[in-house]
Order: structure tokens, then sequence, then C-alpha cells
């Protein structure tokens, strides 16, 4: 019996889920944005580590899945993938952290979630999210994207600081089986480019997405899909 493969989108922190639905509607097959724990009247997740125990059952539950994963939901699939978990067919990452195998993102990244469990209030939050995603980015989107990120201010505030502990080995990421497309976006910091370098010197492919940076689903929604859907292609033949 064949068994149709599910993609798994994961977004990223203070994400609109809605934001992959031009990449859902494109996708064809089965399809779906998994909410993370916290996010939509859900229980958060005490740490990382949970919130990939969790990822890791929803692909146990929809297998044989691909991962999808932007920004935070890169670096949750990424560690998810790294279990090599049953079902797993492949797995994309847009700009995912690496820990201290990228040292200036992570301390960037660790100084931010300490500064805002310190003080987390909207206006430490927006401004995180401002530098995270582009000025403006998400301010930029929908109204619905900017109402999640009110509805979900203090997740957000408490979740940064988790994304931080990600430190993954070198040589698990060179043992890694699932086939990996990492994405980085051409208007994306030189340490985001050399995440996507150090990936591939591993065994990731690399794509380079014309026109974006960090919030790919708003900057070239378009130009990702086909990505994805050239590298799933390559995969299956």
């Amino acid at each position: 019996m064949e068994h149709t493969t599910t993609t798994l989108f994961v977004h990223g922190v203070g994400m609109w889920p809605g934001l992959f639905t031009p990449l859902v509607e494109r996708s064809g097959g089965r399809s779906l944005c998994w909410v993370r724990p916290g996010y939509c009247h859900t229980t958060p997740a005490a740490n990382l580590e949970e919130q990939v125990d969790l990822l890791e059952d929803a692909i146990a539950e929809s297998a044989p899945a691909v991962l999808v994963g932007v920004s935070g939901g890169a670096t949750l699939a990424l560690a998810a993938a790294l279990r090599s978990p049953l079902g797993l067919e492949a797995i994309i990452t847009h700009e995912p952290l690496l820990g201290p195998l990228a040292p200036a993102l992570n301390a960037q990244v660790r100084a931010a979630g300490a500064a805002l469990r310190a003080q987390p209030d909207a206006a430490s939050v927006w401004d995180f999210l401002d530098g995270l995603y582009g000025f403006g980015a998400i301010e930029a989107c929908a109204p619905e994207a900017q109402a999640f990120v009110q509805d979900h201010l203090q997740v957000i505030a408490h979740e940064v600081a988790d994304f931080a502990e990600f430190a993954p080995e070198r040589s698990a990421l060179e043992a890694m089986r699932a086939p990996h497309l990492t994405t980085v976006g051409s208007r994306s910091s030189e340490r985001r480019h050399q995440v996507a370098a150090l990936l591939a010197s591993v065994g990731a492919s690399r794509t380079v997405i014309a026109d974006a940076g960090h919030l790919v689903l708003a900057d070239a929604p378009v130009a990702f899909a086909d990505a994805i859907t050239a590298f799933l292609t390559e995969v299956a033949s």
C-alpha cells in the first residue's frame, strides 16, 4: 500500500502559521503547519528538548514525512532530524541556529534571549522581532501576523533563550541520514550565510533565495516553494 508523504511546516518565534499558506497550497499532497507548543492556546514546552520530543511524535504520526522549518522552526527541524527518526524522508531548513558551531550568531541569540527574559515587555519583543526578521517585516505582513505576535508576547519573550541552547556536534551533522536542503536569503546577514556554508560543508545542499531575508515566507514565498520542490524532486529521482 502506497503511503502519501506529509510535509510538516514548522514556524519560528512569533511567526504566524498562516504565512505558510502559499507553500501549503503549492506543495500538493498532504501538508500542514505544525503549531509549536505555547502557540494558539497550547501548553508551552518546558524547554527546547521537549519541543523536539513533540515534533518527533508529529513525524511518527505523519510518516512518511518531510520537515520544512523557517528560523526557530528550522532549528527545531534540524534538532529532530539529528535523532534520525523513522519515517523522516527529507528536511529543508531556512536559516537555523547551530549553537557554538556558529559562535557569533549564537552569542547574539543568547544575549537577546537573556535580555527578553529580564525585560519581557511588548516593546522589547517587537524590537527583537524587527531585528530578527528585518525592520518592519512583521508589521508589513497581514494584520493576522501582527495580532499573532500580540497574542504571544510572553511565549516569545520566554522561548528565545531556549533556542540558544541548541548545540549540535559537527560529527552529528555529518552523520545525519535525512537528505537536507538549507536555504539562506540573499539579503540575510553574513552570520546567516556562514551557517549555510557550514551546513553545506557537512553534506547539505544549499540554495540562496534571491531578494529574501530571514522572513523568507514574506519576502519570497514562491522562490522558496520552488527551491523546496526542486530539491524534493531531486531526492525522489
